[in-house]
């Protein structure tokens, strides 16, 4: 089942980019050739033609958990935006920077909207008024591998519910008053969350998953235990999108051992940056340099980020993205150049799929750079009103949640347990690329010969195990 038309759900976006995102040197990076530094000069220049918006700043002080975390050799890369609100104008502006600065720019990328990496079941027009069920029992992704994760099987240790660690989900929105959402509703910790529904309904689908209290209605939180936090991807006046902005201000309140969420992605160059209708090319923002560098400054505070790869159906090995995702030069220690060092996250088949279970479901992104999976169909969570209560209602409950959307908070939920687990244990967290090793090489294989639903059986799409908790507790020394 692939993704629906994200025009049939509110998230408010344009259809085509209306900003260029630009990635030069500057001028005071002593290693930088000459022809390369982005003088001011050259910045008054460009400020002639076009408006810029200076971008993210590094961190003052990255103090990283592996001390190679990020290799210090390369200059630190700056990012400018050039906004427009006209697409042709803005074609044109791109082909004058082009043309005269490119030998300075060393990326010029259109910037489309952010949309989640979702497409739910249609909703209910309404629901009835009365105490809302039990579904935890409906959770087998929470339940033992391989066809769950594996959280009832850890959920006696100490510390192994998420204690001690802070989970950010950054995205659009949240019903913030929904009952599953009781734990975090006032912990908006960064941004202004979006109004609108898509973006509201996907958020409260997503926070359930990992907050939800266990109270004997509803569903129970991935990593209930753990400190629940919000933070919108929207900010500034008028209000914006500002992905990579919003992840250095997480970035900056989360400490080593925390885990960031990053549930949005966006149209890539398979349709010219231009949003689809079945979100063909969507790719994940860390396709963009500036997401990149923020996702790779929370690794090096020892930040864990776990990133949707995003519902395309792209191959992010496909020469055409230049090597954007790969991961030449990273060991469990070190960043190679072109790595964020999030932990990517596919989604596959849900096990009463039979010998499908754990294949990737055809409009999961896939590739080498893909580190697990986590159930991609039939998640039910808070949200929508599809089964129970009223769309945008405080009890309203969806048996379908898809995407990689729903299978990124699984992970991230996981990844929570592992650090609190290993905190109480050890007294410290596992370092970021650690985690990400663990979760990439043991858990429930994909099969090994194709059956997704693509009716590609020529090789497999490789989107990871989904991982198993009881065998990374065992890697890790942790029962």
């Amino acid at each position: 089942m692939a993704p629906m038309d994200e025009t049939s759900l509110n998230f408010g976006v344009d259809k085509e980019a209306t900003a260029v995102l630009l990635e030069f040197l500057p001028a005071q990076a002593a290693i930088v050739p000459a022809s390369l530094a982005f003088t001011e000069e050259r910045m008054q220049r460009l400020q002639e033609k076009c408006k810029l918006t200076p971008l993210r700043q590094p961190p003052v002080e990255a103090k990283a958990t592996v001390a190679s975390a990020r290799s210090e050799k390369l200059p630190r890369r700056q990012f400018l935006e050039v906004e427009s609100g006209d697409r042709r104008s803005l074609a044109t502006i791109l082909k004058e920077i082009e043309k005269e600065f490119a030998e300075e720019i060393l990326t010029a990328l259109p910037v489309p909207p952010s949309i989640p990496a979702i497409a739910p079941a249609a909703a209910a027009a309404s629901g009835p008024a009365l105490p809302t069920p039990d579904f935890h029992g409906y959770q087998g992704y929470s339940g033992p591998a391989p066809h769950g994760i594996g959280f009832s099987a850890v959920a006696h240790l100490p510390g192994a519910d998420g204690q001690g660690v802070t989970v950010i989900d950054l995205e659009g929105g949240w019903v913030l008053s929904h009952e599953a959402l009781a734990a975090v509703q006032f912990n908006l910790w960064s941004g202004e969350p979006s109004t609108l529904s898509g973006w509201k309904e996907h958020g409260t689908a997503v926070g359930s998953l990992l907050f939800a209290e266990r109270d004997g209605a509803g569903i129970s939180g991935l990593a209930a235990g753990a400190r629940g936090a919000l933070a919108s991807i929207y900010s500034g006046s008028p209000k914006r999108q500002q992905v990579a902005q919003q992840i250095d201000a997480c970035r900056d309140l989360l400490n080593a051992g925390d885990v960031l969420l990053l549930e949005v992605q966006r149209p890539g160059p398979a349709t010219e940056f231009q949003s689809s209708p079945q979100q063909t090319g969507y790719l994940p923002t860390s396709f963009w340099p500036d997401v990149k560098e923020s996702i790779r400054d929370c690794i090096a505070k020892g930040i864990c980020v776990v990133e949707v790869a995003g519902n395309g159906g792209v191959d992010l090995d496909d020469p055409e993205l230049q090597g954007a995702f790969s991961q030449e030069g990273s060991t469990v220690t070190t960043l190679g150049p072109e790595d964020s060092g999030s932990i990517m996250v596919g989604a596959g088949h849900a096990p009463w799929r039979g010998d499908q279970a754990r294949s990737p479901l055809s409009f999961s992104n896939y590739g080498a750079r893909l580190d697990c999976q986590g159930w991609g169909e039939g998640v039910i969570c808070a949200g929508y009103g599809e089964i129970w209560g009223s769309p945008g209602g405080d009890n309203s409950y969806t048996g379908n949640f898809y995407g990689t959307s729903s299978a990124a908070p699984m992970i991230a939920a996981a990844v929570a347990v592992v650090q609190s687990r290993h905190i109480h244990k050890f007294g410290q967290p596992a370092s970021p690329l650690l985690v990400r090793q663990a979760f990439a090489s043991f858990g429930s294989a994909q099969p090994t010969q194709a059956a997704d639903d693509s009716g590609d059986d020529d090789r497999v799409r490789h989107i990871g195990p989904l991982p198993d908790l009881v065998a990374i507790f065992n890697a890790l020394n942790l029962f």
